[in-house]
């Protein structure tokens, strides 16, 4: 007819819920406006057309309300077909959703052979619901991305992160030289305080070069060099020469980073080992590959979840299945790499007299020159 009141919401959805069928597909209320017109000569408003994506988006992929219902069911059976699996779920005194926390088995057995070093984020549901996506991840010894743990909570706040953090403490204490890196958000910082006291917790060099570009307005390629380079300086002299770089460009910024204190951004004052894990970014390749998934209802979201950490432990274990070399496929390679480089080397004793007066001399080249000299010597 010609008012068009037989295309209700549910006559609609239905017709336009195959294209959500798949979450990375972007169809936005102008095209079920644009759709409609084209294939039905059915005009309609925004508003309406937004309610019909709604519609559709719970016909395709399901409800809310009822998938948060569905949760502990989900769960139970995780736990019942992957044995070793821990998950934990609390609910307030209305008996609603509050945490969540979830740590596969083969995480949890493939820990002990990954690096001691654990990198922690949080990034928001976009859900009607809200909500914050905790992770925790590190890398393995062919430096893929190895996941943890996740984690569901309200929002980034003190309780929150306390009680993920205690959950993680739970499922994999603490290792010799453990560190745990992340973003300098100050309830990530309290909560480690409280579970991990003797811990030695890192900032992401990537968020803080971030925060001295927005506090002084500073910018530029130079500042990006110097920084990323002092932050991963193995020695303090060559720390202290590119410190010197970024003091030609701001001396405010010196000092604002001793506040900090270098020990939590500079390698070289870390009280124990980051190895190449200077920032967040397996956190963030994590959230990147998550980002359609965090639109989905909660239990459709874990077992998208599920399905691509179990994908990624089947490649890499397929690999490691294939690897007959004494170590990591991506280590034999840069040490065949750096052996045939190091056959045209011809290697000379070190005049230890000489290099004193060159250091004494602080002249750059030659001292950069004769550092080469002793890295090839002691390669």
């Amino acid at each position: 007819m010609e008012d068009h009141r037989q295309a209700n919401c549910n006559v609609i959805g239905e017709l336009i819920k195959s294209k959500y069928m798949s979450i990375k597909r972007v169809h936005t209320p102008h095209d079920i406006i644009n759709d409609m017109l084209d294939d039905f000569g059915v005009s309609m408003g925004y508003q309406k057309a937004l309610r019909e994506r709604e519609k559709a988006l719970e016909l395709a992929r399901g409800n809310q309300d009822d998938s948060y219902q569905k949760l502990p069911i989900y769960l139970h059976m995780l736990e019942v077909s992957n044995p070793g699996t821990i998950t934990h779920l609390v609910t307030d005194n209305t008996d609603h959703f509050k945490y969540m926390y979830l740590a596969f088995a083969n995480s949890i057995k493939g820990w002990k052979h990954c690096r001691p070093v654990i990198v922690i984020d949080g990034t928001y549901l976009k859900t009607s619901f809200g909500g914050t996506l905790f992770t925790a991840s590190t890398m393995d010894a062919n430096n893929n991305i190895f996941p943890l743990a996740f984690g569901i909570g309200d929002s980034e706040n003190d309780s929150s992160w306390l009680w993920f953090f205690t959950k993680l403490k739970e499922t994999y204490g603490e290792r010799e030289g453990m560190a745990i890196i992340s973003d300098r958000h100050k309830s990530i910082e309290n909560a480690i305080d409280d579970v991990y006291p003797k811990t030695f917790h890192g900032a992401c060099i990537f968020h803080l070069l971030n925060n001295i570009k927005v506090n002084f307005g500073v910018h530029g390629e130079d500042l990006n060099l110097n920084f990323v380079k002092a932050a991963k300086a193995y020695r303090v002299q060559s720390f202290e020469h590119y410190m010197h770089e970024i003091d030609k460009i701001d001396t405010c910024i010196r000092p604002y980073l001793q506040k900090i204190g270098y020990s939590t951004w500079s390698r070289c004052h870390a009280p124990t080992r980051r190895y190449t894990m200077m920032t967040s970014n397996i956190a963030e390749s994590i959230n990147a590959a998550l980002k359609a998934a965090r639109t989905l209802p909660i239990t459709t979201m874990m077992e998208g979840l599920r399905s691509l950490v179990k994908k990624w432990a089947w490649k890499n274990g397929n690999e490691a299945n294939r690897t007959f070399t004494q170590v990591t496929t991506d280590t034999e390679t840069v040490l065949r790499e750096n052996f045939i480089r190091a056959i045209k080397f011809q290697v000379f004793p070190v005049n230890t007299i000489l290099y004193q007066v060159v250091v004494e001399q602080k002249g750059n080249f030659l001292v950069n020159l004769m550092e080469k000299t002793c890295e090839c010597k002691r390669f």
